[in-house]
């Protein structure tokens, strides 16, 4: 259950700063954003990994880090950009042009719900 924990929390994090990132011309022109996603989700995925052998996380961090990953980027970027911008950048990187935004989008709100529903029973049954 750890790694898919770390995994989890690695991909609200990638995902919103690929977001991020996606909004700067000069690297769209250089780098492939969709790339970039998984890359940066991998690399957190170690990090994560690692930092979490010298330095458990309590319970409940997981309903926050969601929480505040998607306050943060209805913030900065809105709902609009928010159901554009992350599904563009997966299709470019997985190649799939002809999956749509709604479909993407879906298997996204699926992942991301998910895992905050079952990070939210799994607090509740501790307490």
């Amino acid at each position: 259950m750890k790694l898919l924990t770390v995994t989890y929390n690695s991909l609200l994090w990638s995902l919103l700063l690929a977001t991020f990132l996606f909004n700067y011309t000069w690297l769209q022109m250089r780098v492939n954003i969709g790339y970039l996603f998984f890359a940066l989700w991998l690399v957190l995925i170690i990090l994560w990994e690692l930092a979490l052998r010298r330095h458990p996380v309590k319970r409940g961090f997981t309903v926050v880090n969601t929480l505040l990953t998607v306050a943060v980027g209805l913030l900065v970027e809105g709902r609009e950009n928010l159901l554009i911008i992350p599904a563009a950048f997966i299709r470019e990187g997985l190649h799939l042009e002809s999956i749509s935004f709604t479909s993407i989008n879906l298997v996204l709100a699926v992942i991301i719900i998910g895992g905050f529903l079952v990070s939210l029973f799994r607090l509740l049954k501790s307490h």
